[in-house]
């Protein structure tokens, strides 16, 4: 274990200034900016995510990214809720388990 006395500091590093920039061309940024869009391209990497965590032997982090997506989904979808006026369901209905099989 390192000493305290070991542990020199070191120089300040000072960063270049931050850049933004968009690499999609502005039809396309248009067109995926859609909240509907946006939903849908989430729950289509959802399905994939799913497909090979059944197709395969994963990683927890790959199992921990689905979860991510998931709450990414939930909120784009609340979001777009609000949007429109609704409000989102405190809880799914009680045999939305027993219809999606």
């Amino acid at each position: 274990m390192l000493n305290e006395k070991e542990i020199q500091p070191c120089p300040e590093i000072i960063l270049p200034p931050s850049v933004r920039r968009r690499i999609i061309p502005d039809a396309v940024y248009e067109q995926r900016r859609h909240p509907d869009i946006r939903i849908a391209r989430r729950a289509a990497t959802i399905a994939n995510l799913a497909r090979v965590i059944s197709e395969r032997d994963v990683s927890q982090g790959l199992r921990h990214t689905l979860l991510t997506q998931a709450q990414r989904l939930e909120r784009l979808t609340a979001q777009r809720l609000a949007q429109l006026g609704l409000a989102p369901r405190s809880s799914p209905p009680a045999d939305s388990e027993a219809t999606a099989e």
